[in-house]
């Protein structure tokens, strides 16, 4: 580039210069905008992630409650069982016997049933936690997109700020080249003038 701006004048040169400056100006402009572009897509791909996730928890959610409906109910029924058990095994020792095997039986269902009861528990608290996690992580990723567009903000002004300079210097080189164009116009009305006084003297 410098072999080829060698060969042009002061004027031309300073014209390629502020056209030069104006093209990187709109270049950092558009690769700006792109960024952003692409930060916003992101940010929405992420909150529709983050919704979907939510909605499936719901959805587990409210089946692990309707588990833990049905276990109380088998635990209720369980302990209805048991009192009509315990109630027939005064009629006879034989029945009794009977109805005690039955009633271990129905303890291991209850005992087993409490174990799914609290499993659902642990997993509706843990289905809590998570919720609690993608909340938390859906609004870090808006207050990182406020961040961001901050900044874009204070770097279109800088941007603004660069097109306003560029703006006076072109203005200020325009006025210099008239007042050199005037100058020259001077000279040559000089030297003109200092012509024809030679050839008056002769």
């Amino acid at each position: 580039m410098a072999p080829c701006r060698e060969r042009l004048s002061d004027s031309q040169s300073k014209v390629f210069l502020a056209f030069f400056l104006e093209t990187n100006t709109l270049c950092h402009q558009l690769q700006a905008e792109a960024f952003k572009r692409s930060t916003e897509r992101l940010v929405n791909e992420l909150s529709r992630s983050a919704r979907s996730a939510h909605e499936k928890l719901e959805t587990i959610e409210e089946r692990s409650g309707q588990l833990i409906r049905e276990s109380d109910h088998l635990r209720r029924s369980l302990s209805s069982i048991r009192s009509q058990t315990e109630h027939l095994s005064v009629a006879s020792d034989d029945v009794r016997a009977r109805i005690g095997d039955v009633l271990e039986s129905s303890l291991a269902i209850v005992e087993r049933s409490e174990a799914i009861a609290s499993a659902q528990a642990e997993l509706r608290d843990g289905q809590a936690a998570m919720r609690d996690k993608v909340a938390a992580g859906t609004a870090q990723v808006e207050a990182s997109y406020r961040i961001i567009g901050e900044e874009m903000g204070r770097l279109k002004e800088a941007a603004d700020d660069v097109g306003r300079v560029v703006g006076r210097s072109l203005e200020n080189q325009r006025k210099l080249l008239d007042g050199q164009a005037k100058a020259m116009e001077g000279l040559d009305d000089l030297y003109s003038f200092q012509a024809q006084a030679l050839q008056e003297s002769r």
